[in-house]
């Protein structure tokens, strides 16, 4: 008889959640949102992460919101079609906006003095002729948010936004994954 080592508590708890979402994924994939006859194969799921698909797309965000597996597979698949990441803040943040670094990028943000409310968003990239065309935004709960963003002038892209708007509200958390595509 072969003698296996049993792991600790805390990496089987690790072990469970994995086979869980890997299982939500599967059946998602297999079945579809709500046991219906629609499915989201992992190709289409890659496609609307990778941008290669119209974004957005109601159907299948309904279906992220709801079904945790398939937001760690669409997470991950986020991460491997970004072309550049800055991860997460490197400091915890009182509520204010933090700069973000990452290899070959960074985003920093700044009040408007003309506006009241405004704050320019300003994303700087080394290789200028490497574009970005998405935001992409995964918070610690693998909720994904992409923003269409503009074009790049000198590899610098900026824009204006709202205090309020989703965007700031995501980044302001500190556990905020930053992806660029």
């Amino acid at each position: 008889m072969t003698d296996f080592p049993v792991p600790d508590d805390e990496r089987l708890n690790e072990f469970r959640a994995s086979f869980s979402a890997f299982s939500a994924t599967r059946e998602l994939m297999e079945k579809g949102a709500h046991g219906s006859s629609e499915t989201v194969s992992a190709r289409k799921l890659y496609a609307y992460a990778a941008g290669m698909a119209a974004y957005p797309n109601a159907r299948l965000e309904a279906m992220l919101r709801t079904h945790p597996g398939m937001r760690v597979a669409y997470r991950r698949m986020m991460n491997a079609a970004a072309t550049y990441s800055l991860g997460t803040a490197m400091a915890a943040s009182d509520g204010d906006l933090l700069p973000r670094s990452g290899e070959g990028c960074s985003i920093r943000f700044e009040k408007s003095q003309a506006e009241k409310g405004l704050y320019y968003v300003i994303i700087e990239l080394q290789d200028a002729t490497q574009g970005a065309g998405y935001l992409g935004l995964c918070d610690a709960e693998n909720n994904c948010r992409q923003f269409s963003l503009p074009g790049a002038r000198r590899g610098i892209i900026q824009f204006l936004t709202d205090e309020d708007s989703d965007i700031l509200n995501l980044l302001r958390d500190p556990n905020t994954e930053v992806l660029l595509r």
